[in-house]
Protein backbone atom coordinates (compact mmCIF):
# COMPACT_ATOMS: atom_id res chain seq x y z
CA UNK A 1 0.00 0.00 0.00
CA UNK A 2 2.94 2.67 0.77
CA UNK A 3 4.34 1.48 -2.86
CA UNK A 4 0.95 2.87 -4.36
CA UNK A 5 0.75 5.86 -2.41
CA UNK A 6 4.51 6.62 -3.12
CA UNK A 7 3.88 5.68 -6.81
CA UNK A 8 0.73 8.24 -7.06
CA UNK A 9 2.93 10.88 -5.16
CA UNK A 10 5.68 10.55 -7.40
CA UNK A 11 3.49 11.19 -10.59
CA UNK A 12 2.25 13.92 -9.28
CA UNK A 13 -1.47 12.99 -8.37
CA UNK A 14 -1.46 14.09 -4.94
CA UNK A 15 0.80 17.26 -4.81
CA UNK A 16 -0.13 18.22 -1.05
CA UNK A 17 0.96 15.31 0.70
CA UNK A 18 4.29 14.75 2.12
CA UNK A 19 4.55 10.71 2.51
CA UNK A 20 6.90 11.87 5.78
CA UNK A 21 3.84 12.39 7.44
CA UNK A 22 1.71 9.10 6.64
CA UNK A 23 1.61 7.36 9.73
CA UNK A 24 1.13 3.01 10.13
CA UNK A 25 -2.63 3.84 11.10
CA UNK A 26 -3.24 5.89 7.57
CA UNK A 27 -1.53 2.72 5.79
CA UNK A 28 -3.74 0.32 7.48
CA UNK A 29 -6.96 2.49 6.85
CA UNK A 30 -6.36 2.71 3.35
CA UNK A 31 -5.45 -1.11 2.64
CA UNK A 32 -8.42 -2.15 4.58
CA UNK A 33 -10.52 0.91 2.18
CA UNK A 34 -9.00 -0.72 -0.97
CA UNK A 35 -9.11 -4.42 -0.05
CA UNK A 36 -13.17 -3.56 0.88
CA UNK A 37 -13.27 -2.17 -2.52
CA UNK A 38 -12.00 -5.16 -3.89
CA UNK A 39 -13.11 -7.70 -2.34
CA UNK A 40 -16.74 -6.62 -0.98
CA UNK A 41 -20.02 -7.95 -2.54
CA UNK A 42 -22.37 -8.16 0.42
CA UNK A 43 -23.14 -7.32 4.09
CA UNK A 44 -23.12 -10.78 5.05
CA UNK A 45 -19.58 -12.10 4.73
CA UNK A 46 -20.45 -15.50 3.26
CA UNK A 47 -23.22 -14.33 0.47
CA UNK A 48 -20.21 -11.75 -0.09
CA UNK A 49 -17.46 -14.58 -0.28
CA UNK A 50 -19.63 -16.69 -2.75
CA UNK A 51 -20.64 -13.86 -4.75
CA UNK A 52 -16.54 -13.74 -5.38
CA UNK A 53 -15.94 -16.88 -6.07
CA UNK A 54 -18.66 -16.79 -8.66
CA UNK A 55 -16.97 -14.26 -10.54
CA UNK A 56 -13.22 -16.53 -10.85
CA UNK A 57 -12.60 -17.76 -13.59
CA UNK A 58 -12.45 -21.62 -13.66
CA UNK A 59 -14.06 -21.83 -10.20
CA UNK A 60 -16.68 -24.38 -9.83
CA UNK A 61 -18.95 -23.19 -7.15
CA UNK A 62 -21.54 -24.65 -4.71
CA UNK A 63 -23.56 -23.11 -2.62
CA UNK A 64 -25.82 -24.02 0.54
CA UNK A 65 -25.31 -20.95 2.21
CA UNK A 66 -29.43 -20.53 2.63
CA UNK A 67 -29.82 -23.92 4.86
CA UNK A 68 -29.58 -24.21 8.26
CA UNK A 69 -25.75 -24.63 8.75
CA UNK A 70 -24.53 -22.52 5.79
CA UNK A 71 -21.41 -24.08 3.76
CA UNK A 72 -20.38 -23.47 0.21
CA UNK A 73 -17.57 -25.43 -1.54
CA UNK A 74 -15.50 -24.57 -4.49
CA UNK A 75 -13.37 -26.41 -7.04
CA UNK A 76 -10.30 -25.23 -9.15
CA UNK A 77 -9.39 -28.13 -10.94
CA UNK A 78 -8.49 -26.56 -13.96
CA UNK A 79 -5.75 -24.43 -11.91
CA UNK A 80 -2.86 -26.68 -11.82
CA UNK A 81 -3.60 -28.72 -15.15
CA UNK A 82 -4.10 -32.40 -13.65
CA UNK A 83 -6.76 -35.01 -14.66
CA UNK A 84 -8.82 -35.71 -11.79
CA UNK A 85 -9.34 -39.23 -12.87
CA UNK A 86 -6.22 -40.64 -12.91
CA UNK A 87 -5.91 -39.50 -8.92
CA UNK A 88 -5.80 -42.67 -6.98
CA UNK A 89 -5.13 -41.39 -3.56
CA UNK A 90 -6.66 -38.12 -1.78
CA UNK A 91 -6.28 -36.77 1.58
CA UNK A 92 -9.00 -35.02 3.19
CA UNK A 93 -8.51 -33.17 6.50
CA UNK A 94 -10.22 -29.85 8.20
CA UNK A 95 -9.34 -27.10 10.50
CA UNK A 96 -10.89 -26.09 13.69
CA UNK A 97 -11.08 -22.71 15.47
CA UNK A 98 -8.67 -21.20 13.21
CA UNK A 99 -10.68 -17.87 12.33
CA UNK A 100 -12.76 -15.76 13.33
CA UNK A 101 -15.36 -16.13 11.02
CA UNK A 102 -16.91 -19.31 13.15
CA UNK A 103 -16.56 -21.16 10.46
CA UNK A 104 -14.55 -24.97 9.56
CA UNK A 105 -12.72 -25.33 6.67
CA UNK A 106 -11.82 -28.79 4.74
CA UNK A 107 -9.75 -29.64 1.90
CA UNK A 108 -9.06 -32.16 -0.56
CA UNK A 109 -5.76 -32.60 -1.78
CA UNK A 110 -4.86 -34.64 -4.65
CA UNK A 111 -1.23 -36.43 -4.71
CA UNK A 112 0.21 -36.75 -8.36
CA UNK A 113 3.61 -37.83 -8.80
CA UNK A 114 4.88 -37.24 -5.37
CA UNK A 115 3.31 -34.02 -4.98
CA UNK A 116 0.24 -32.88 -3.39
CA UNK A 117 -2.29 -30.84 -5.32
CA UNK A 118 -5.33 -28.83 -3.09
CA UNK A 119 -8.57 -29.96 -5.60
CA UNK A 120 -11.34 -28.11 -3.66
CA UNK A 121 -12.05 -26.68 -0.39
CA UNK A 122 -15.31 -25.59 1.93
CA UNK A 123 -16.07 -23.57 4.02
CA UNK A 124 -18.84 -24.35 6.89
CA UNK A 125 -20.88 -22.72 9.54
CA UNK A 126 -19.47 -24.10 12.77
CA UNK A 127 -22.33 -24.78 15.66
CA UNK A 128 -22.39 -25.41 18.74
CA UNK A 129 -21.46 -29.24 19.87
CA UNK A 130 -24.50 -29.92 20.88
CA UNK A 131 -26.39 -28.96 18.42
CA UNK A 132 -25.45 -32.00 16.59
CA UNK A 133 -27.66 -33.98 19.12
CA UNK A 134 -30.81 -31.59 17.45
CA UNK A 135 -29.69 -31.36 14.13
CA UNK A 136 -28.17 -34.89 13.73
CA UNK A 137 -26.64 -35.49 10.27
CA UNK A 138 -25.60 -32.18 9.25
CA UNK A 139 -22.42 -32.19 9.13
CA UNK A 140 -22.45 -36.03 7.38
CA UNK A 141 -24.68 -34.27 4.81
CA UNK A 142 -22.44 -31.28 4.08
CA UNK A 143 -19.54 -33.39 3.63
CA UNK A 144 -20.85 -36.05 1.51
CA UNK A 145 -22.14 -33.06 -0.82
CA UNK A 146 -18.87 -31.58 -0.66
CA UNK A 147 -17.21 -35.16 -1.64
CA UNK A 148 -19.91 -35.94 -4.34
CA UNK A 149 -19.09 -32.50 -6.17
CA UNK A 150 -15.50 -33.69 -6.29
CA UNK A 151 -16.57 -37.22 -7.53
CA UNK A 152 -18.60 -35.39 -10.09
CA UNK A 153 -15.27 -33.51 -11.41
CA UNK A 154 -13.84 -37.00 -11.68
CA UNK A 155 -12.13 -37.52 -8.14
CA UNK A 156 -12.68 -41.41 -7.64
CA UNK A 157 -9.84 -42.44 -5.20
CA UNK A 158 -9.39 -45.99 -4.66
CA UNK A 159 -7.42 -45.15 -1.01
CA UNK A 160 -8.66 -41.73 1.12
CA UNK A 161 -6.65 -40.58 4.16
CA UNK A 162 -8.76 -38.90 6.87
CA UNK A 163 -8.44 -38.56 10.49
CA UNK A 164 -11.27 -40.05 13.05
CA UNK A 165 -13.20 -37.85 11.86
CA UNK A 166 -16.69 -39.64 12.00
CA UNK A 167 -18.78 -37.31 9.70
CA UNK A 168 -16.05 -37.34 7.45
CA UNK A 169 -15.97 -41.21 7.72
CA UNK A 170 -19.90 -41.81 7.02
CA UNK A 171 -19.39 -39.17 4.56
CA UNK A 172 -17.10 -40.93 2.56
CA UNK A 173 -18.96 -44.17 2.43
CA UNK A 174 -22.17 -42.59 1.51
CA UNK A 175 -19.88 -40.47 -1.61
CA UNK A 176 -17.54 -42.87 -3.04
CA UNK A 177 -16.59 -46.63 -2.81
CA UNK A 178 -13.30 -45.95 -1.49
CA UNK A 179 -11.46 -47.90 0.88
CA UNK A 180 -10.58 -46.05 3.77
Amino acid sequence: MYGKLFNVCREGLLPDVNLTEITDHNVRYWWSHENKQRYYREEDPLVSTVALMWEQRDVIVHSYIEQRRCFFVWYYPEHFQIDLKTMSEVYIDSTHGTNGQNAEFFGIITCENGSRVPVGYMLMEKKPTDDSKLFPGEVIEACTRFFSHARELGVNPTLVHIDKSTAKIAAIKVSTSCCC
